[in-house]
């Protein structure tokens, strides 16, 4: 078995927030997920990133965005790795497949 790393970028600039006191509030909520070549579920990993930003640190935010890496052990073949990303605010859902082969 081979150790694969996929990984997730949400581009923050059109993120919405959350209002309480001074700081804004979103939860993004990265799921990766490998398939088999029958479609069948091999695993999966969720990870939660929670944004409490004061005014002054969303432009930093909205400039480099989110990143989150996610590692899976696979064995040799092809597979499938869906990446699905949700923020708890407007709750906008973004979803992508890729298909990957490990020698």
């Amino acid at each position: 078995t081979q150790e694969v790393s996929a990984s997730a970028h949400v581009d923050t600039k059109g993120l919405q927030f959350r209002r309480e006191a001074d700081r804004n509030l979103n939860t993004i909520t990265f799921v990766m997920a490998v398939f088999d070549g029958k479609d069948k579920l091999l695993g999966a990993q969720q990870r939660h990133v929670s944004i409490n930003a004061a005014d002054g640190q969303l432009a930093e935010l909205s400039a480099r965005g989110l990143d989150m890496t996610f590692t899976f052990k696979l064995a040799a073949g092809t597979y499938r790795l869906r990446g699905v990303v949700m923020d708890s605010v407007q709750h906008l859902v973004g979803a992508k497949s890729e298909s990957v082969n490990v020698p």
